[in-house]
């Protein structure tokens, strides 16, 4: 990762992130996936665009945002998307928006490693969000407290994403990780799970 100074102070520094890394070198684990930060607002007003890379299914607890329009682009794998009634399947090149204040819930359900970018718009609370659920490197707990604090809502508190993936309960559910504790990287996963 490289930064150019500004000529001007009203026109933000350049950067450039590798492919497969976080836009500050830091790795934020969320157990089934890694999320890397690619652009981070100076403001809570800007763009937050992350990168998630899946490598095992599943996916968040249904929620929604308050202030957040939240948009997601495949990049690889497949992925199915539910954003208040209607349900979305995605494959590489579709993407979907999740507009605010509207429940939904998302989990990759591919043979493969999954790969998507996020985009939280305005950014609001969510960096700070992801930086404190990812010091796990496990999917957020079933803490609504922590889920308000950063402008994120319970839309149906229990729904599992098991439901969306026909898979049985013991095999997952989309609040906590494989029951056994273990995650396995799909075939043809090209990024390694960090611990």
């Amino acid at each position: 990762m490289t930064e150019s100074e500004s000529s001007s102070k009203n026109i933000p520094s350049t950067f450039w992130v590798a492919a497969g890394e976080d836009r500050f070198g830091e790795h934020r684990g969320l157990g089934i996936s890694v999320i890397d930060f690619k652009v981070v607002p100076q403001d809570s007003s800007g763009l937050l665009v992350l990168e998630n890379t899946f490598h095992a299914k599943g996916g968040p607890a249904r929620h929604l945002h308050d202030d957040q329009d939240e948009w997601f682009y495949a990049l690889e794998g497949e992925f199915i998307v539910e954003v208040g009634s209607e349900s979305f399947k995605l494959q590489a090149g579709d993407s979907v928006r999740a507009p605010r204040k509207v429940p939904h819930v998302w989990a990759h359900i591919g043979e493969t490693c999954g790969r998507t970018l996020i985009t939280f718009m305005p950014a609001g609370k969510m960096e700070a969000f992801f930086r404190k659920v990812t010091k796990a490197n496990a999917m957020p707990p079933q803490v609504p407290a922590l889920w308000h604090a950063h402008g994120v809502g319970w839309a149906a508190i229990g729904r599992c994403v098991r439901t969306m993936l026909s898979m049985p309960a013991r095999e997952h559910c989309n609040f906590s990780l494989i029951a056994n504790g273990s995650v396995t990287r799909p075939a043809g996963c090209r990024k390694k799970l960090r611990k």
